[in-house]
């Protein structure tokens, strides 16, 4: 008999956790998608003590009205300015190299070839277009996110950040909703320095 309410002790229990887990999961979980990515960017030393912060159009985009606003709120913690374009960010906070003609030889191999990423092309052609390319950013860092897929309770993202050519920190991540949070469960980490 002790053996029974027991199990149905377990049983309320375990239903109680399974029921608040899928209310969190409903009300919170979409919202907190970037900011898991952004907070799991790591090395604080890239973003601390910067001025402003790039978010491009294309990783705005994708985001829906409420996570763009958790993450401008968590962003506006870090940063002074929120950019979603180069053209916006003043040329005194970039360092920049002139276009050479072996860059426009690589954008029409690139084109032509089709190895490269349509991304990696555009960036090209706007450097080009621009007539120089950005090496480095002055007290700011370029931010990106993207979901790779979602099911319930699980998703994989990429999150990157960029202060020059000299570094960055690239991760994509598998993460679970536990106990009202995305927890990170998998991950790649390359750093560029």
């Amino acid at each position: 008999m002790n053996l029974g309410k027991r199990s149905k002790t377990v049983l309320v229990i375990a239903g109680v956790l399974l029921a608040a887990e899928t209310v969190t999961y409903c009300l919170f979980a979409e919202r907190a998608m970037p900011l898991a990515g952004f907070r799991s960017l790591g090395d604080p030393g890239l973003v601390r003590g910067k001025r402003f912060a790039l978010v491009p159009q294309e990783t705005w985009d994708i985001l829906t009205e409420s996570q763009r606003s958790a993450f401008t709120g968590e962003l506006r913690r870090h940063f002074t300015v929120i950019y979603h374009s180069e053209g916006e960010i003043p040329l005194a906070n970039l360092s920049t190299r002139p276009i050479t003609e072996k860059d426009i030889k690589n954008y029409e191999k690139w084109k032509r070839d089709g190895w490269v990423s349509p991304r990696t092309i555009e960036w090209q052609k706007r450097a080009i277009d621009r007539g120089y390319h950005i090496t480095a950013y002055k007290d700011g860092v370029r931010l990106g996110w993207e979901p790779v897929w979602r099911v319930p309770f699980a998703m994989k993202c990429r999150a990157s950040s960029w202060v020059s050519t000299q570094g960055a920190v690239s991760r994509e991540d598998v993460y679970v909703w536990l106990f009202g949070r995305w927890v990170r469960v998998w991950n790649v980490y390359r750093v560029v320095a």
